[in-house]
């Protein structure tokens, strides 16, 4: 047999990519198989993701992740001038940016006591 042993399973990626395993907890299903011993699989609606879209269904997961984050970003919060990217998204409650010291308006310096 040719290969190192134990480097069966997933190979290493060739584009420079990296990444690492993130904990996906699915609500699993308890049956009973032909055997009469206790078994668990994943609730239907996630054996039906995958079914559709076969290999690429983390990566799908991942895209409408990325989605949800964008439309969420947009609805509520706001943007300051950092060069981060995570922390220049703001929640709504927060008026100023403690990096950049960028208000979040003018109505809120206004509120806050530093514009008169």
């Amino acid at each position: 047999m040719v290969g190192k042993k134990g480097r069966s399973g997933r190979k290493a990626r060739t584009d420079g990519i990296v990444m690492r395993p993130v904990a996906l907890y699915i609500p699993m299903q308890k049956y009973e198989d032909i055997e009469g011993k206790e078994r668990f699989r994943p609730e239907p609606w996630f054996l039906q993701f995958k079914r559709i879209f076969g290999s690429r269904w983390q990566e799908q997961v991942r895209n409408m992740m990325d989605i949800r984050r964008k439309t969420y970003q947009e609805s509520k919060m706001w943007e300051c001038s950092c060069q981060f990217t995570i922390k220049r998204w703001h929640f709504k409650t927060d008026f100023k940016c403690k990096r950049c010291l960028q208000w979040k308006s003018q109505q809120a310096r206004r509120v806050m006591g530093d514009l008169e």
